[in-house]
């Protein structure tokens, strides 16, 4: 008897949220459109900071100098901020010029060897303005003007 009793309540219980869950989703599914939450795309550029390099694979020499010179001369005729560091390459811009700008990168350098292996980092950012590289920069050196070394203990 105790047993039936515990079953039906447990049973009550069940039967109850189930039909709450379903009253719910309902109402949901109802609902008009307009009041739904829904995130707009927004028509600002999307400004970005694209660091990227380029590993050939397969290749019988090592060196990565050829693959740089090709990103850099590649980045150059696109007009795009750049700068070119011992691991990679930096870029700023529009995200679609960025990217335009690394495929046609990856498309000059498969020339070259059969394989690579692309490592990109991406900083994206609304309307993010423009030098940011630069800035960035001038707020490391400001740090490190005020803080010394970064080596020393602090």
């Amino acid at each position: 008897m105790i047993r039936s009793v515990f079953k039906s309540r447990n049973l009550k219980r069940i039967i109850s949220r189930t039909y709450t869950q379903d009253k719910r989703k309902n109402r949901r599914a109802n609902e008009e459109p307009s009041k739904k939450k829904t995130r707009e795309l927004s028509t600002e550029k999307i400004e970005t900071v694209m660091d990227f390099a380029l590993v050939p694979l397969g290749t019988a020499d090592s060196s990565m100098a050829t693959y740089t010179a090709t990103s850099s001369r590649v980045l150059k005729d696109s007009g795009l901020k750049h700068e070119v560091h011992p691991m990679g390459n930096i870029v700023e811009g529009d995200i679609d010029e960025c990217l335009d700008a690394l495929k046609e990168v990856i498309e000059k350098s498969l020339h070259r060897t059969g394989r690579l292996s692309v490592n990109v980092r991406l900083d994206v950012m609304p309307g993010g303005g423009d030098n940011r590289i630069h800035k960035k920069k001038a707020k490391i050196t400001e740090i490190l003007s005020h803080t010394g070394d970064l080596g020393a203990a602090h």
